[in-house]
This record gives C-alpha cells, structure tokens and sequence, in this order.
C-alpha cells in the first residue's frame, strides 16, 4: 500500500556570483550533517572561472534554516580547493565516511572520489570501461554499500 508524500519548500539558497576565485557556476550541493557542513562543487565552461577541467569544491556551515530566502556570499566559505574534473556534467554526489562520491559525464561516464582531509582527489573510475553504459544522476550510501543511480536503474557499486 503507498503511504501519502508531500513535499514543502522551507528555503531558497542564493549562492555568490561566479568569480575566478569561487568558480560557483551551475552550483550543486551536498550536505555533510554529522560535520555539519554543505558543500558545493561546479564546473562552469561558459567563463574563464571554469579553469577548464577543474572542479571547485567549496566548504560551507550549514545554514539556520529560519528564512525563507538567504543568500550567501564568498565570505561565507570556509574553506574552497580544486580536483580535475574532464566529464562535462557534474551529477548528483553524497557523503560517507568523509569522502565526497560524486557522479560525472554523460558520454564518458565517471565517478570520483574526493577526500575532504586531504581536499584531494583520491580515485577516478571511468563507468563506461568497466561495462557500464548509463549517466550517473546521483549516488547515495545503503547499508553499507554505494548505490549509483541512472535514469531508471540502481546499480550496487564496489570501489577499491
């Protein structure tokens, strides 16, 4: 039996304009409760901040949620640093263990795996040649395991 969903807006996020030092162009978030900490990571290849196959990771605290809007400026971020990103599309990313796993690319399909200690780039695996022909939408922790989603499949991942 389905139960009933809804869903309520409760706040609007404005992020800093794009400039070459936060490279916040087509901005995606992902959210670290335990550290408390929102992260977004973007590539922009419309303007010279994109740095070209770069991918800016940027640290905020995660905002009260007590207004309907709020907007955010360069003096908000905590800490901010770049990994290489040749995919063209950044897709949905999560969360564990403090390493960012973030989905990439429609023809070349790719996950990376950023660690937040070392804001490094620590493993790349290219989906495509291991037999895996989708894009990544988004990925997300289940017991235990990394979940990798596409348009209509789940795939159960294993990284080493």
């Amino acid at each position: 039996e389905c139960q009933k969903f809804s869903v309520k807006l409760i706040q609007n996020l404005y992020f800093p304009v794009m400039n070459e030092q936060n490279a916040l162009g087509n901005v995606n978030v992902v959210f670290d409760a335990e550290c408390k900490k929102m992260y977004t990571y973007s590539r922009n290849n419309d303007t010279a901040a994109s740095n070209h196959n770069v991918c800016r990771i940027s640290c905020f605290d995660i905002p009260p949620v007590n207004e309907s809007k709020l907007f955010l400026s360069d003096e908000d971020i905590v800490s901010s640093f770049s990994i290489d990103c040749s995919a063209v599309n950044m897709q949905g990313a999560c969360i564990h263990n403090g390493l960012i796993y973030i989905g990439q690319g429609i023809s070349t399909p790719i996950l990376r795996i950023v660690s937040l200690e070392t804001n490094s780039l620590i493993a790349s695996y290219d989906i495509k040649k291991r037999g895996y022909n989708f894009e990544p939408e988004g990925c997300f922790w289940y017991n235990n395991n990394l979940m990798l989603c596409s348009k209509k499949n789940i795939y159960n991942v294993t990284v080493n």
